[in-house]
C-alpha cells in the first residue's frame, strides 16, 4: 500500500469489491473457489484479485489469497461504518428534533435501540409508552423539559403507593406546571417523601431522559410541546451514558423544597 496514496480511493474498491473481500475476510480463498461462492465469472475475480492487490489490501496466501492487516481493518471499519450509517438514517425521525451539539451518544451504540414516532389515529403513542414504563419500574431517574398530567398521576401512584423512588431535574417551566392547581395537590404530597427528589434548573432541558430500574434508557423529543418521538434502549452504554448525564445535570441543579407547593389557600 502506497503511503501517498489518496485514501478516498479505498471507498469505491470497498464498495465495488466488497462481495470478494467480506469472502476472503471468513478465510484465504483460491480464485476457482472465489467464482463458485460469489456466483460470478473466472475473469471477474481476475479483475478484482488484481485490483485489491494493486491497492495492498489482497495478498497471495499459499495456494490462494487473504487479505492483508491494512485490508483486513479497511474492511471492519468500512463496514462498522455502513451499519452506524444506517443507524443514523433509520433513526432521522428523532435526529432531527434534537439539537445536535446536545447529543454526544455514540451511535453505534444505537444500533438495536427501538424508534417510536406518532402514530396515524394515536399521536400519544410515545406518551403512553413513557408512562407504561414508569409504571412498571421501582426507580425512575429523569430529566424533563416538560410534565404531562398522565406521568404525573402515575408517578404519584408508584412512590406513594407501591413505594419506588423518582429523581426528577425539571426545566423551571416545568416546575411552573408543577406548581398549576391540576398537579400542585399529588406533588405536595410526593415531595414530603423521602423517595421522591425534585430539582430545577435554569438551564435549557434539551430533551427528556429516563433511565428506569437502571436497565432501559428513553429519550424523547419534542417540538412547541408536541412529542415528535421516543427513542429506547438497553444497551449497557447507554444506560451508563444517561447515568453520568443525569448526574451532571443534577449537581448543577437546585433542590425544590417542599414550601414550593404548598396551597396558596
Amino acid at each position: 500500500m502506497d503511503p501517498d496514496t489518496d485514501p478516498t480511493r479505498f471507498l469505491s474498491v470497498l464498495d465495488g469489491r466488497g462481495d470478494v473481500l467480506d469472502s476472503l475476510r471468513e478465510d484465504p480463498k483460491g480464485k476457482r473457489e472465489l467464482e463458485s461462492q460469489l456466483g460470478v465469472s473466472r475473469s471477474t475475480v481476475d479483475r478484482a484479485v488484481r485490483e485489491l492487490e494493486a491497492e495492498g489490501l489482497v495478498a497471495r496466501a499459499g495456494d490462494g489469497y487473504d487479505l492483508t492487516a491494512a485490508g483486513r481493518l479497511l474492511v471492519r471499519e468500512y463496514r462498522q461504518f455502513e451499519r452506524t450509517a444506517a443507524t443514523i438514517a433509520r433513526l432521522d425521525p428523532f435526529l432531527r428534533w434534537l439539537p445536535a451539539e446536545e447529543f454526544d451518544v455514540n451511535p453505534r451504540w444505537l444500533t438495536e435501540a427501538d424508534l417510536h414516532t406518532p402514530e396515524e389515529g394515536d399521536p400519544y403513542a410515545m406518551i403512553n409508552r413513557h408512562v407504561a414504563a414508569i409504571a412498571d419500574c421501582d426507580r425512575f431517574r429523569g430529566m424533563l423539559p416538560l410534565v404531562g398530567l398522565h406521568a404525573h398521576e402515575t408517578v404519584h401512584e408508584r412512590v406513594v403507593e407501591d413505594g419506588a423512588t423518582v429523581d426528577m431535574l425539571l426545566e423551571s417551566a416545568a416546575l411552573e406546571t408543577m406548581q398549576s392547581p391540576a398537579y400542585r395537590p399529588k406533588a405536595a404530597e410526593l415531595i414530603e417523601l423521602d423517595r421522591y427528589d425534585v430539582r430545577v434548573t435554569d438551564e435549557p432541558v434539551p430533551y427528556f431522559l429516563g433511565v428506569f430500574d437502571g436497565e432501559r434508557v428513553q429519550i424523547g423529543v419534542d417540538a412547541d410541546g408536541e412529542p415528535r418521538a421516543l427513542l429506547e434502549s438497553d444497551d449497557d452504554r447507554v444506560v451508563e451514558w444517561a447515568e453520568a448525564k443525569l448526574a451532571d445535570r443534577r449537581a448543577a441543579a437546585t433542590p425544590v423544597p417542599p414550601a414550593e407547593f404548598e396551597s396558596d389557600d
